[in-house]
């Protein structure tokens, strides 16, 4: 009979649970969950925030493009590289600010958008961990 072992099965939920756990309490740690402050899109958990912003196309592109130029552009610039019309490059932009993956500062009239490689840290480590030899 082909089917699924049932210890494995078993220690794949405890694993995620585990991580979704450990995200949640790096999130409370940072000051962006729990307390008086929403969770970034509900309930969703750390990993499921980043990831559903990291799949589309154009946000990926303005992570890429971020971090080529030094970690940090302005709006208009990253406005620049897309042809489709402002509001939806500021839709992505703000996806991927509630995800944690980039934060803004005002400069005058400017915003200057930076990539936040700690978040970007806990999507690395998760992929990492299915590239770890099982004990």
């Amino acid at each position: 009979m082909v089917g699924r072992d049932p210890l494995l099965s078993v220690l794949t939920k405890y694993c995620w649970t585990t991580l979704s756990v450990l995200a949640k309490c790096w999130l409370v740690a940072r000051g962006r969950g729990g307390g008086q402050q929403r969770a970034p899109r509900g309930l969703m958990d750390a990993y499921e925030v980043i990831f559903t912003a990291l799949s589309h196309p154009a946000r990926r592109r303005i992570l890429m493009t971020l971090n080529f130029e030094g970690g940090s552009m302005t709006a208009g610039a990253i406005a620049a590289m897309f042809e489709h019309a402002w509001p939806t490059t500021t839709r992505h932009m703000r996806v991927l600010e509630d995800a944690g993956l980039i934060r803004h500062e005002r400069r005058g009239r400017t915003r200057v958008y930076r990539i936040e490689r700690g978040r970007l840290e806990l999507a690395r480590d998760w992929i990492a961990w299915f590239f770890k030899r099982p004990a």
